[in-house]
């Protein structure tokens, strides 16, 4: 996740693993999970093509969940399907980057 702070407009950035602790991701961001304040930039996930900018952290992790109660053989297939299969790194990470506006 990228955020841009009140100081000079920088951008900073933060990679979170799936899912998303909202604890952690309130106090990195010092915004709240719903807030419609950031943007997903860049993910490496099995179901990206299901995330977009403006999905929220709870539909996310609801999206993790889904995708982990897949059986393995069933994931793999999953991944297989998805455009971003290259990218993805084996099944082994599920990691969104998002900012702030």
């Amino acid at each position: 996740m990228e955020t841009r702070g009140t100081t000079d407009e920088e951008t900073t950035s933060y990679w979170f693993d799936l899912p998303i602790d909202v604890a952690e991701f309130e106090e990195k961001l010092g915004i709240g999970a719903e807030s419609q304040e950031y943007h997903i930039i860049e993910k490496v996930l099995p179901f990206a093509d299901e995330v977009h900018e403006h999905t929220r952290v709870y539909k996310l992790n609801e999206l993790d969940f889904m995708y982990l109660q897949l059986s393995s053989d069933m994931q793999e297939e999953y991944t297989a399907l998805g455009s971003n299969k290259k990218e993805y790194n084996n099944g082994k990470k599920r990691i969104m980057k998002l900012f702030i506006h």
